[in-house]
């Protein structure tokens, strides 16, 4: 199947105890490969899928933190095609070269993080 070109091997499931929390009950994990093992360069894509991307009560989701993220969904692409890009690692040039505050001309790292992070937000398709 070409598809599995774009996976990574999958060992099974382990049972662990948490360092410290020997006498808690085992923590079952994946133990799947390194997505880095044998490449020079990687490009990660964290997309969130779903025009509404939190349920208050869902894993301790407060209402109001669910409702802070429904303005969001509202303003990035979750509302209008249903997912966004939440993160991009390993990108290319001509994305990291987009500066969406450059003309305001003041440099502050902190802001220009955030205004990335909008603009991948609003991306569309």
């Amino acid at each position: 199947m070409p598809v599995l070109r774009f996976t990574f091997d999958y060992a099974g499931v382990v049972a662990l105890h948490e360092e410290g929390k020997e006498t808690k009950k085992p923590v079952e994990l994946l133990v799947l490969q390194n997505l880095r093992d044998g490449r020079k360069k990687l490009r990660l894509l964290d997309i969130k899928i779903g025009q509404q991307t939190a349920q208050a009560g869902w894993q301790g989701k407060s209402h109001a933190a669910a409702l802070r993220q429904a303005v969001v969904d509202g303003l990035t692409n979750s509302a209008g095609e249903g997912f966004r890009l939440e993160g991009f690692d390993g990108q290319p040039a001509s994305l990291t070269t987009m500066d969406p505050l450059h003309d305001l001309g003041k440099k502050n790292e902190k802001l220009s993080k955030k205004a990335f992070r909008i603009m991948l937000q609003r991306m569309t398709a």
